[in-house]
């Protein structure tokens, strides 16, 4: 059941990111909802799960963009390694910071990486344009979309869940 729940929702993020999320851009920067359901996986189902979201995210948004979905793969894949390297630094950070600051580093990864591949591709070099339009602003739209996909859930009374595998029971 988790399985269709998962692939359900990477499906309902992928088709919001390609027909609601450009209609609302922040400069030039769009909100990343790929991103929002590997969190929001990773919140609510833990690390297992959030390691099918991931491929599954690239591969749809590979196939409904121009994108390829190996580079999306590469965008999205330090997310789950960033939080439990958060977790385990004995840092003073609650569930809420280490998640936050996993999904603002994921994001800035990810753009810039589509950045960097749009250059490559023949784009007009213009690193300027890459900071001040689409980097920043989507560092402030992923700081948005996290705080508020995590209030309500705080709300409901569901806390993040462990993502270290050894704690969860996935590795013996």
């Amino acid at each position: 059941m988790k399985g269709a729940l998962v692939v359900f929702f990477a499906g309902f993020g992928v088709m919001a990111q390609v027909t609601v999320a450009p209609l609302f851009p922040l400069d030039a920067a769009v909100a990343d909802l790929g991103l929002l359901v590997i969190v929001f996986t990773a919140l609510l189902a833990g690390p297992k799960a959030t390691m099918w979201t991931v491929p599954l995210i690239a591969l749809f948004l590979g196939f409904s963009t121009s994108r390829a979905p190996g580079l999306l793969l590469l965008a999205y894949l330090p997310f789950l390694p960033l939080a439990y390297g958060l977790g385990e630094t004995g840092m003073p950070l609650n569930r809420y910071l280490r998640t936050l600051l996993a999904a603002l580093a994921t994001g800035l990864w990810a753009r810039g990486l589509l950045g960097t591949a749009a250059f490559v591709q023949g784009a007009q070099f213009a690193p300027g344009d890459l900071i001040g339009a689409i980097l920043l602003p989507g560092l402030v739209l992923d700081a948005l979309l996290v705080t508020l996909l995590y209030i309500p859930c705080r709300l409901a009374g569901r806390t993040g869940r462990s993502l270290s595998l050894r704690r969860t029971g996935w590795v013996t």
